[in-house]
């Protein structure tokens, strides 16, 4: 992830935009635009942040791949998103680790979290109103992932696959 401050004070993942998404003129919903996907945003001359707020932004250089997540349900259909070491946001905001921006039963801020800490994988609820099922069954506080778990965050339908075992193999050698 490349943060990086526009002239106008926002922070925003430039590996995901070419310019400032926050900045940039997008059309109110229902309405067709011929830049609906920012292709023809201009680049805009940008700084790079001072000093981020780690409780806000997390930032990590270098963390290895983990596991995959795969949209099998929703509006989102066959999505997939990178797990990484340490802990992996799930919610419908863009600055979400797992963005599932098109999916309205999601929260916006963190609706769950999968950590991959000590070789495992643990789904944790963070939010206490929205019901998390992992293999058809409800989870209270927080659960161990295995490989091929089904997981349904509102009408959102995922599928986890393990490849932490890759990295384990490799180092063996």
């Amino acid at each position: 992830m490349q943060l990086i401050k526009c002239e106008n004070g926002h922070i925003y993942n430039a590996e995901k935009f070419r310019s400032c998404p926050h900045c940039s003129k997008i059309e109110p919903a229902g309405r067709q635009s011929s830049d609906t996907f920012g292709r023809n945003q201009a680049d805009i001359e940008t700084a790079m942040a001072d000093k981020l707020d780690a409780d806000e932004v997390r930032f990590f250089a270098s963390k290895k791949t983990v596991g995959l997540l795969v949209v099998t349900e929703g509006e989102m259909c066959g999505a997939g998103f990178l797990i990484k070491e340490g802990k992996n946001s799930v919610g419908r905001s863009s600055n979400m680790d797992v963005a599932l921006t098109a999916e309205p039963t999601i929260s916006r801020k963190q609706h769950a979290v999968i950590e991959y800490r000590d070789g495992e994988y643990i789904l944790s609820r963070t939010d206490e109103e929205k019901v998390i099922l992992v293999n058809g069954m409800p989870i209270g506080g927080e659960i161990k992932l295995s490989d091929r778990d089904n997981i349904r965050l509102g009408d959102c339908g995922l599928t986890f696959i393990e490849a932490g075992s890759i990295w384990l193999k490799e180092e063996m050698q």
